[in-house]
């Protein structure tokens, strides 16, 4: 479809199709095909990305689709990167996770801080408290700038 690296513009039809094309690779098993193909097509793939990961049943697919919006990099998808935090997939809510280092910012901050304090499994609040130092480290703000009692 692209070189490696080039973001596809195409009109919305294509994009779907595009879409369709990368999501039967990845279920196919070649994921990194799908991986890169998604992540070349220009945001408007967003939407789409979204809304199959919340019909798809399969957990690796639902990692790959969250990976895939994370790459995108725009700061409008840290909400749904924390609803994927849910997921019961491990695969997923680690890219969910990834998703919001990379896009380190005081909002991926104060959400982290607050889905850390609610968040039971002792486990995943281990992963989350690697990221959130993470985060600090890449918004270069110390602990004690956080915010406390944030309502979360």
């Amino acid at each position: 479809m692209a070189e490696t690296g080039q973001v596809v513009n195409l009109n919305p039809s294509r994009v779907q199709e595009a879409f369709a094309h990368y999501l039967v690779e990845a279920r196919g098993g070649d994921r990194d095909t799908a991986l890169f193909g998604l992540i070349e097509l220009d945001h408007s793939v967003l939407p789409l990305l979204q809304a199959a990961y919340h019909s798809e049943p399969e957990g690796t697919i639902r990692a790959l689709l969250v990976e895939a919006i994370w790459q995108h990099r725009p700061q409008s998808v840290a909400p749904f990167l924390f609803e994927a935090l849910k997921d019961a997939d491990n695969e997923t809510w680690m890219q969910a996770l990834d998703g919001l280092v990379a896009l380190a910012s005081p909002t991926t901050r104060d959400g982290l801080e607050c889905a850390l304090r609610v968040e039971a499994d002792a486990r995943r609040r281990e992963w989350f408290a690697e990221a959130l130092d993470q985060i600090r480290q890449a918004i270069r703000l110390p602990d004690h700038d956080a915010q406390e009692g944030l309502a979360c």
